[in-house]
């Protein structure tokens, strides 16, 4: 289930380098979002964080150094090190900022891609607070009129705490869709919908291989948001802004140099206790009990989809499409490479229950594959592996 996933990728980056702790933050996060069904953000990126770390062009140990610089705001520089493990650790701060001032802000620089915004956010909503989290990104978007790149998808989070219940959480690229979609559907071979992206000529296309750069959300005004967010994450914080922050899957020499600004906000400050929750739970069941339009079902909150993807994935296992076998495969070093003899043997079954003795067929060094597994979630994997780490990858974790 989504624990076997988490396990299989710490393995993965503290095969890497990656303490083991840091190994565990970036692995919770890549899940985390696999089970609200953001794949984009998800498992997929595993191999690139691999490559990266490999070529030590993000750090395995940083040295995160936080400095308060008023009552409510502090800068956080990331040493370079993984974009979870350093905005994880500046929205602790900014929680704790946040429980003496009412309000805590911390601008990051020094950071990597750090995956989907969501997960900071409802950090803070889960201790009571509202959740803030900015990020920019490599220059992936047009700006509204142009026709080259020059802002990132730059994604926005805010979450909101709720008396009982998970919190209601936006977490939304200011473009018409986060590029990592589009990366989605080159894998998968399908077409992008209409208004997705641009070619290189500037022009609309539904073909992902062609698409070389996403549009703004709602054409000016995504835009606008876009420009306001390279402010508060990258300008605020120091770091590289617009075409000067490097690509995550292109330029493999040199840092990326990211920033982000992550916020807490205590409403235990501006309300009386109680006054808060129950005015969310108010406002939520105004919109719940809205007549739904023509060709819907029902009026959903922000991130309800997200949520009941998460429970149902949860429930269910997480689908591992086919076509990352081969990525997956480069992700870790092979048993062979180390000369040491396997000797340890490990199951996997990520995305449904195990499956006891059936069919197994060798599909790499020290990887064997459940063929028998039920073909509607995921495929068994038996590995065998040696201490003290190579990781085989699962070729076979497949729906």
């Amino acid at each position: 289930m989504p624990a076997a996933l988490a396990t299989f990728c710490r393995e993965v980056l503290v095969a890497a380098g990656l303490s083991e702790q840091g190994a565990a933050t970036v692995a919770d996060s890549l899940v985390a979002a696999d089970l609200r069904g953001t794949s984009s953000h998800g498992v997929m990126r595993l191999p690139i964080y691999v490559e990266r770390l490999r070529r030590g062009l993000v750090a395995t140990r940083p040295a995160i150094r936080v400095r308060r610089t008023g009552p409510a705001t502090a800068t956080l520089d990331g040493g370079n090190g993984p974009g979870q493990v350093v905005a994880l650790r500046a929205m602790q701060e900014a929680v704790a900022i946040a429980g003496e001032a009412g309000v805590g802000l911390v601008a990051v620089h020094g950071s990597n891609h750090f995956g989907a915004a969501g997960w900071f956010a409802r950090h803070a909503a889960e201790r009571g607070m509202i959740g803030l989290a900015f990020t920019h990104a490599e220059a992936d978007v047009v700006p509204f009129g142009g026709r080259r790149a020059a802002l990132g998808t730059n994604p926005l989070a805010v979450a909101v705490p709720r008396a009982d219940g998970p919190p209601i959480l936006l977490d939304m690229a200011t473009s018409a869709v986060a590029m990592g979609r589009v990366m989605v559907a080159r894998r998968q071979g399908r077409p992008i919908p209409p208004g997705w992206a641009v070619d290189a000529d500037g022009q609309p296309t539904t073909d992902p291989r062609q698409a070389r750069a996403a549009v703004p959300l709602a054409g000016p005004k995504g835009y606008g948001l876009a420009f306001v967010v390279e402010v508060l994450a990258g300008q605020l914080s120091g770091s590289r802004t617009g075409t000067e922050v490097r690509r995550m899957y292109d330029d493999l020499d040199r840092p990326q140099g990211i920033g982000h600004l992550l916020g807490a906000i205590d409403p235990a400050r501006f309300l009386a206790p109680g006054d808060f929750a129950a005015g969310v739970e108010r406002l939520a069941g105004q919109l719940k009990a809205t007549p739904p339009a023509a060709g819907f079902d029902e009026v959903l909150l922000p991130g309800e989809p997200e949520e009941r993807a998460r429970q149902r994935h949860s429930r269910d296992g997480i689908p591992v499409p086919r076509r990352w076998r081969a990525s997956w495969r480069r992700s870790a070093p092979s048993s062979r490479s180390t000369g040491r003899r396997r000797s340890r043997r490990r199951c996997y079954c990520i995305g449904g229950p195990a499956v006891g003795s059936s069919t197994w067929k060798r599909v790499s060094p020290g990887v064997e594959v459940n063929v028998r597994s039920p073909p509607w979630r995921c495929t068994t994997i038996r590995q065998q592996m040696s201490r003290p780490r190579p990781v085989p990858l699962p070729t076979g974790l497949v729906v």
